[in-house]
């Protein structure tokens, strides 16, 4: 906890500073008479979320619009997310790391009804 984290996902990188992320850390015996550095990812995962809205971005579904009296499709977009089985082993890396980087990926969030579903609700695919 002697500084600030850098974590990088993809093309964006913010700082988590150790007020942010102490809530998340405990030490725990390893079974070898020593206490080993352990994550709360769901804990950390709220404090990156809490220092940065937006980060994350939700999915959206497909939609059909009437445009001068025709239906059209507005595409669904996938979402992105950090996936809280994956965030605690590289942000523990980087607590101990000379660069105190880590590199986070996230995961997409796909929409509940998808731009396929949308123009052929029958089938839920593309014609």
């Amino acid at each position: 906890m002697s500084g600030p984290v850098k974590v990088v996902t993809g093309q964006i990188s913010f700082v988590v500073h150790p007020a942010q992320y102490a809530p998340a850390l405990s030490l725990a015996p390893d079974g070898f008479g020593r206490l080993r550095p352990s994550i709360d990812a769901s804990r950390l995962l709220f404090e990156i979320r809490k220092a940065n809205p937006g980060i994350e971005r939700a999915p959206v579904d497909a939609k059909v619009r009437l445009v001068a009296g025709v239906p059209r499709v507005v595409p669904a977009v996938t979402g992105m997310r950090f996936d809280e089985q994956t965030i605690g082993a590289p942000f523990l890396a980087a607590l101990t790391s000379p660069t105190r980087t880590a590199i986070i990926t996230m995961v997409s969030d796909p929409p509940k009804v998808t731009t396929a579903t949308a123009l052929h609700p029958e089938t839920g695919q593309a014609g």
